[in-house]
């Protein structure tokens, strides 16, 4: 393998690990976008319920379209690392590289994924009944 190959290679999965964050970065921050209205305060009491309901749904909707996204580049990161193996020639750098770009699996994806989207949604059902508590008081 030349060096403008292994250039091309590593450029690849740099670029795939970008993107990849920036989904998970987009995520976390629509996440804490909304958590943080919920939780101002700044909605009447009158429509507390309804605006948490609302935005659990919107959420929701989100994460899914979020998830989509995220399995889909996990499949093209296998697929890039698989590829930059067999092209590695047995290069111990370039395999070692190769497993530390390596995605989680499909099962550890969808684990924390819907586990953080279920945190959220409890965070966001919860809040208005803390809020109610706090100005009852």
């Amino acid at each position: 393998m030349n060096i403008t190959d292994f250039k091309d290679l590593m450029s690849l999965l740099a670029d795939r690990s970008s993107a990849w964050q920036q989904l998970w970065n987009l995520l976390y921050t629509v996440a804490g976008a909304i958590v943080a209205l919920v939780a101002s305060g700044k909605v009447p009491p009158q429509y507390r319920r309804l605006v948490s309901v609302l935005t659990t749904i919107g959420f929701l909707v989100f994460a899914t379209g979020n998830y989509r996204a995220l399995e889909t580049m996990r499949v093209q990161r296998e697929a890039v690392v698989a590829f930059v193996k067999a092209q590695s020639g047995g290069n111990p750098q370039l395999l070692a590289l190769a497993e530390a770009s390596a995605p989680p699996t499909e099962n550890e994806l969808r684990l924390y994924h819907w586990g953080l989207s279920l945190f959220v949604s409890g965070l966001l059902f919860a809040l208005p009944a803390f809020q109610r508590k706090a100005a009852d008081a």
